[in-house]
């Protein structure tokens, strides 16, 4: 993996790597990579709903 990080950026292009958590993101970002996407619209959207839920305490 820290090979494709070394490549993508020797060739002026983002290395990207989809990481889902604070952890991996870190860990890929340890190795080069530099697009991090932690989520799908979908888990923002979870997310959101799930914290006004929360909220009312539903």
């Amino acid at each position: 993996m820290t090979e494709i990080a070394r490549r993508s950026k020797a060739a002026g292009k983002l290395a990207g790597i989809y990481a889902g958590n604070a952890a991996l993101a870190k860990r890929f970002s340890a190795l080069g990579f530099t697009y991090l996407p932690l989520a799908v619209d979908t888990t923002y959207l979870t997310d959101g709903v799930q914290s006004l839920l929360n909220e009312i305490e539903v």
